[in-house]
């Protein structure tokens, strides 16, 4: 057996392609590190902006949906209301389509005079029609005192 050790520069020279060799696996293994990390920031990001997306469509659609359901409530409400008014009405001998027409005449009337500085009112053309609607829920009151 013979002891072979080799010369001092090829042994560095060894040692420095070993280094190198290392160095460059560990520069490899850390570039595709960052790249996976960075591929994952980024499915990561997108699927919270779909999951974001995915609530506020569904907090939309449950807003629309309680909406509709409330204007429904809201129609058989008022239907109901005017159902009893009109039975009520015609009870009492008097004509339900001029008492609710009146009803809303006054209550446009109303919105249009009220207001926060509110300078100038208009008086639409037919302001008799006003007075002739206050004049019949006037007359249907009386009818209804008169019976009682």
């Amino acid at each position: 057996m013979q002891d072979i050790i080799p010369p001092e520069d090829i042994k560095v020279a060894m040692e420095k392609q070993m280094r190198a060799e290392r160095d460059r696996r560990a520069i490899i293994l850390e570039a595709e590190g960052q790249k996976q990390a960075i591929i994952l920031q980024a499915e990561g990001d997108r699927q919270a902006e779909i999951n974001k997306a995915e609530g506020i469509k569904q907090a939309l659609i449950l807003k629309a949906s309680g909406e509709a359901e409330a204007r429904v409530l809201v129609a058989d409400g008022e239907a109901v209301a005017v159902g009893k008014l009109t039975q009520a009405i015609k009870e009492s001998g008097g004509n339900p389509t001029s008492y609710l027409l009146a009803l809303k005449y006054i209550e446009s009337m109303k919105e249009m005079v009220s207001g926060k500085d509110n300078k100038v009112v208009y008086i639409p053309y037919e302001a008799t029609a006003l007075l002739g609607s206050v004049g019949s829920i006037r007359n249907l009151f009386d009818a209804v005192q008169s019976k009682t």
